[in-house]
């Protein structure tokens, strides 16, 4: 996580966090400043800034300084759109404060925290407090375009995904590193087959447009807990706007449930939850989105249990098949070979995920966007090819 900064780097902090904080940041000699680097942005470069320990009674004794800087992902987002995003949440409370703002980023309060974890999954104060969140955010008004799902799934299945990296998979350095390491799911499964199918599925569910996040994965979601005698107090906050735009409601709650219960941070591996297991945060989101639109919002078939459990569903695949392709992309375009035990990872379970959710055969009924049915697969009739995604134009079934 760690690594030397600059000093060049250092001297620029000392001199934002002076002129920006002042009070005690301005008191201090850039000596004492205290700056670790985090490594795990791919968008930015993350500064953790420290007072020295004599003034730990200061209100904002640490900080984060996020430095927007030049990289290959700078054409998949606005930096003006990201600024304005972040103060928004921030003046809700979604976000962490920000403290200061300059010509390459911002200055923010630095969460002493932790990422939300598998245990919080199973913990009823902190599900019930995520999904009121997601709902806080998914109703938030920002003045950026107000539908951007073509251009998000142009990015990810196309500009990202494009005829480089297919010719990769086909026969480049990606193919190579698929047979020499025998990758089970890539050597089973078509993915060209499979992005087809999932991008004309998400297309046809047609899935509201709200704020979303786009990157909800649980780096990007802080925990803060203080324990007394007789209470647990919880404050979760959203980070990295970077990708989040008007988009598909259903591409956070796939990313939420597509991890949900993994004990790993990125990439983890398990059972998709049930729709029991799922229920309890699908009813504090409907809960929190009737108090903020009436009762109308719950009256919508398309706001029903039932239908944003399809959704996230649906989503959690795209989650899946994001990652997977992030990870290709790393492989194939930084020539890191270990990025394929991810992209492994995450193909699978999303392998295991669709045999979980249920995904052999359903018929969409598009009549006003709202019914879907699912139908179980006649155990008469031999198995279905596994995992072979069909899409039948006349009957709208999309089979698995």
């Amino acid at each position: 996580m760690d690594k030397v900064v600059s000093v060049g780097n250092r001297h620029k902090i000392y001199e934002l966090c002076k002129t920006l904080l002042s009070g005690k940041w301005a008191q201090i000699n850039e000596s004492e400043l205290i700056i670790k680097s985090n490594t795990d942005g791919f968008t930015n470069q993350l500064f953790y800034c420290f007072l020295p320990e004599k003034h730990n009674k200061t209100k904002y004794n640490k900080i984060v300084v996020r430095m927007q800087d030049a990289n290959e992902y700078q054409e998949y987002f606005n930096p003006t759109h990201v600024l304005s995003m972040g103060l928004l949440l921030s003046a809700k409370g979604l976000a962490p404060k920000i403290l200061g703002v300059f010509d390459s980023g911002i200055i923010s309060e630095f969460i002493d925290g932790r990422y939300f974890s598998a245990s919080d999954d199973h913990n009823p104060r902190a599900v019930e407090l995520i999904a009121q969140n997601v709902a806080k955010l998914h109703s938030s008004e920002m003045p950026i375009p107000k539908d951007s799902t073509q251009q998000l799934m142009t990015n990810v299945f196309e500009v990202w995904f494009d005829e480089k990296l297919m010719k990769s998979i086909r026969e480049g350095l990606v193919y190579d590193m698929i047979q020499k390491h025998k990758y089970e799911t890539f050597l089973a499964l078509d993915l060209l087959d499979e992005m087809s199918w999932l991008r004309q599925t998400i297309q046809e569910l047609n899935s509201p447009v709200v704020f979303s996040h786009n990157d909800f994965n649980r780096k990007n979601i802080l925990i803060r807990e203080t324990n007394d005698k007789n209470s647990q107090n919880l404050d979760l906050f959203f980070i990295d706007f970077d990708f989040s735009s008007y988009a598909y409601r259903g591409i956070d709650l796939g990313y939420y449930f597509s991890s949900w219960g993994q004990k790993e941070t990125q990439f983890g591996y398990g059972v998709f939850p049930t729709d029991s297991q799922m229920l309890p945060f699908i009813n504090a989101y409907i809960e929190e989105m009737t108090t903020i639109y009436g009762n109308s919002y719950v009256e919508n078939e398309m706001n029903s249990r039932e239908r944003l459990i399809f959704e996230a569903k649906v989503f959690a695949l795209y989650a899946f098949m994001v990652d997977l392709l992030f990870c290709i992309y790393l492989a194939d375009s930084n020539k890191k070979p270990d990025e394929m035990i991810n992209a492994e990872k995450s193909y699978g379970s999303k392998r295991v995920s669709a045999k979980d959710i249920g995904f052999y055969c359903y018929d969409m009924f598009l009549m006003n966007n709202t019914e879907f049915k699912e139908y179980v697969v006649d155990k008469n009739k031999d198995k279905p090819q596994e995992y072979t995604y069909l899409i039948s134009k006349s009957t709208q079934s999309i089979c698995i």
